[in-house]
């Protein structure tokens, strides 16, 4: 065990008490009282890549702003990205703006990204640069029904600047019954069928 992950596990169990937990109703609350107590401890962190608790957050805040921008609170917003620190940021700045990220495998065939398009209508789509230009080449939005549907970096999205009031509104609004993410398997027919978990449900697993 890596001492990064020495100290992700020490700070995991020191927050996830039954005490603290009832405390909160959303997954965000997990993270900002983390970051408060252990800053800069690392968070997340790859062969290219390393964050702290207080860089996660930030980025996160950052997108989370971004996304608010383009996205109502309560819609689906895919995530086709590989795994990596930026898709955890991605992944809680969508939650920061209220809606729920659907993790979307690149690799699936494009006749299934459409049908699991025409099932979330998004308004945008998060996406790695170089997948980026594979999902306008195979007109992949056209499986939505949205006339605008935006496929964006998240590198794009992070230099946007946080918008504090915006993210307080929006968790102020927040219950923990809120959809956190989806998540589709194949289904027995072979059509993509949705999964979804609530942040309490996360919470309390």
């Amino acid at each position: 065990m890596t001492e990064g992950e020495k100290n992700r596990q020490g700070v995991i169990c020191d927050m996830c008490t039954n005490e603290r937990l009832d405390e909160m109703g959303n997954i965000l609350d997990f993270l900002e009282q983390t970051e408060e107590r252990f800053r800069y401890k690392t968070a997340v962190e790859d062969e290219k890549l390393s964050l702290t608790y207080h860089e996660l957050g930030v980025m996160a805040r950052r997108i989370g702003s971004a996304v608010s921008r383009r996205v109502e609170p309560g819609n689906p917003v895919p995530v086709l990205m590989e795994k990596s620190p930026i898709t955890l940021t991605v992944m809680l700045g969508i939650v920061y703006a209220g809606c729920f990220y659907v993790p979307v495998n690149p690799d699936n065939p494009p006749e299934r990204l459409k049908k699991i398009f025409r099932t979330l209508q998004p308004e945008i789509i998060i996406a790695d640069r170089n997948i980026q230009e594979f999902l306008t080449t195979e007109s992949i939005c056209a499986g939505s029904d949205k006339k605008e549907c935006s496929i964006i970096s998240a590198e794009e999205l992070v230099k946007e600047d946080v918008d504090p009031e915006r993210l307080a509104a929006i968790r102020n609004s927040s219950r923990e019954t809120d959809i956190l993410y989806g998540i589709f398997t194949s289904g027995s027919t072979g059509t993509p069928k949705a999964v979804v978990v609530s942040h309490g449900a996360v919470i309390r697993f």
